[in-house]
């Protein structure tokens, strides 16, 4: 006898699975909360506006959009790569997949504010932003199918590609690595940053996007690189202002600047869905 299918093990694809993550980013969610108090805090950066379907999507963010676009977009959704971007994106996120990613919001905050930031932290610190490096690359190659060049010009004139750009220059680079940004100067840091990580995060990377995934993600990642060099140098006298702005959004119990990092780290604090967003 065939046992009936659990209907509670049942997961969406397509265009299902990316409107039902996009329907859990509420405006009282954490994460969106996070996101607006760091945008609010930058010159020029975009408001972010909500939506949770394709239709809505489309409606914000390309008004008078031709009949049927949304109806590619949906049949596009429900194609391969969505499902791969979005589980990369989680990856990037929480770490999990076989990626060791423990560093986000709360730890660079921590180790602006001068909380348990030793040499060890230093050095997890900077392979979690190589990695998310090279997964944000995979998806800007696969999500947008243009030349490199213009896919990071598309990425940057898109509201959400420019708020993951700033996220990632702010909370990646400008606040766990102030000191050495400013010492820095004009000079690049992320750069040589992601470069010196490379072959100690080769292996982990092949086992969430493989050796095509790897060569897809190399074909932005110089170009993304030096994108977020020029952010991270943008975002940079705005540190104390984004610090104090993202730890008003954060809750209490672990915003405070006597948390420890490693409490932080511990407790699993950073799993933020801050790239899925």
């Amino acid at each position: 006898m065939t046992t009936p299918p659990d209907p509670s093990a049942w997961k969406p694809r397509g265009r299902a699975a990316l409107e039902t993550e996009l329907a859990g980013y509420s405006p009282a969610s954490v994460t969106v909360r996070v996101v607006d108090a760091l945008l609010k805090v930058l010159p020029n950066a975009p408001a972010l506006p909500a939506y949770a379907t394709l239709d809505a999507a489309g409606a914000v963010v390309f008004p008078g959009l031709p009949d049927g676009v949304v109806e590619r977009a949906a049949e596009l959704a429900d194609g391969d790569v969505i499902g791969a971007a979005l589980t990369v994106a989680k990856s990037i996120d929480t770490g999990d997949t076989g990626l060791t990613i423990v560093s986000g919001v709360r730890t660079a905050l921590a180790m602006f504010l001068g909380s348990g930031a030793g040499e060890a932290t230093l050095a997890q610190q900077r392979t979690d932003a190589a990695l998310k490096a090279f997964g944000l690359a995979f998806l800007v190659t696969k999500l947008i199918p243009r030349p490199p060049a213009e896919r990071l010009q598309f990425l940057r004139e898109l509201p959400a590609g420019r708020e993951l750009l700033l996220y990632y220059a702010a909370i990646e680079i400008a606040l766990p690595f102030h000191a050495e940004l400013v010492a820095a100067g004009e000079k690049p840091f992320v750069t040589p940053l992601v470069e010196s990580q490379s072959r100690s995060i080769a292996g982990k990377l092949l086992g969430v996007i493989g050796r095509q995934g790897m060569a897809d993600a190399n074909e932005t990642l110089a170009g993304l690189l030096s994108t977020m060099d020029e952010m991270a140098r943008f975002v940079l006298p705005h540190t104390q202002a984004l610090a104090d702005n993202v730890r008003s959004a954060l809750p209490s119990m672990i915003a405070s600047r006597t948390t420890e990092l490693p409490t932080l780290v511990a407790a699993g604090a950073d799993a933020l869905p801050c790239y899925r967003y």
